[in-house]
């Protein structure tokens, strides 16, 4: 479908992932974004179970040239707000570096830690992570295909990275880590810190944090990065805080109601209007 005089819109094509990429990059670049995609990722994610290459995505090309790609993630803010979106969440970006030498603490009384067995642990590993996120602002349950395609076949994938704290053989934090890739190849990055609700308020989520930042340091990594919700219900930020890192960046959530009434953002600000 033409969209104005030489652009085009139609599906994305997975052999167009290295141009996307280069895109994505240039983009985060002039922004001053730390943020990096590779072709891997790109095509990871639009591999994962249930997505519809065709249905799902679409790209904009001018002249031949891929120009926009959009799949179901963000514009930009003003663009958000011309079209009657409006800022519901906020999420950060926070690293640390690590040339200070790190003290990994005990876990607290009765847990221990284990190292990750794919034929024991990936399923039991996956429940952990949908159980302790289900509270999380805007959570959906993944399946346990498309948590294996996300987190078990992902390029950057190590498990030797993983953190299982277990209190007997059930499991009750888990800390999933990878090297960040190859756009800082000194990076270490946390995808997940969970703690089971019975399990909470112990002091485990920090153990789990520190445990992994002083693997990263053995490991030869020199920074650290996670991302966090501003706002969530477990107070993650000043956990991270009193960990030491700090704030990189700040990523914003749009929506637009097309039907009905918007009752989280009444409920937020109670002389909005519906």
């Amino acid at each position: 479908m033409t969209i104005r005089e030489n652009l085009t819109i139609r599906p994305f094509r997975i052999e167009e992932a290295q141009a996307l990429s280069d895109l994505y990059n240039a983009a985060y670049q002039a922004e001053g974004s730390p943020f990096h995609v590779s072709a891997d990722e790109i095509v990871l994610y639009v591999q994962v179970p249930g997505f519809n290459i065709e249905l799902d995505s679409f790209a904009i090309e001018q002249e031949g040239r891929l120009v926009a790609m959009d799949a179901q993630r963000k514009l930009t803010a003003r663009l958000y707000e011309a079209h009657g979106y409006y800022l519901v969440r906020s999420f950060y970006r926070m690293g640390r570096e690590l040339d200070t030498p790190v003290e990994a603490p005990p876990l607290p009384a009765g847990l221990t830690l284990r190292p990750f067995d794919e034929a024991r642990d990936v399923q039991a590993v996956y429940e952990a992570h949908m159980d302790t996120f289900a509270d999380h602002w805007g959570s959906e349950r993944e399946t346990f295909e498309e948590w294996v395609h996300y987190f078990m076949k992902a390029p950057d994938t190590d498990p030797t990275l993983w953190l299982i704290a277990v209190d007997g053989d059930e499991i009750a934090g888990i800390c999933l880590n990878s090297p960040y890739g190859e756009s800082d190849p000194e990076q270490a990055y946390t995808n997940v810190l969970g703690v089971r609700r019975n399990w909470r308020k112990l002091g485990l989520g920090s153990a789990l944090l520190k445990q992994s930042f002083a693997l990263f340091q053995a490991r030869g990594f020199k920074r650290a990065a996670l991302g966090v919700d501003a706002s969530s219900l477990t107070n993650a930020v000043a956990l991270y805080e009193r960990a030491g890192m700090h704030v990189q960046e700040r990523t914003l959530a749009y929506r637009k109601m097309l039907r009905g009434v918007d009752t989280e953002m009444l409920a937020q600000n109670p002389g909005a209007s519906a």
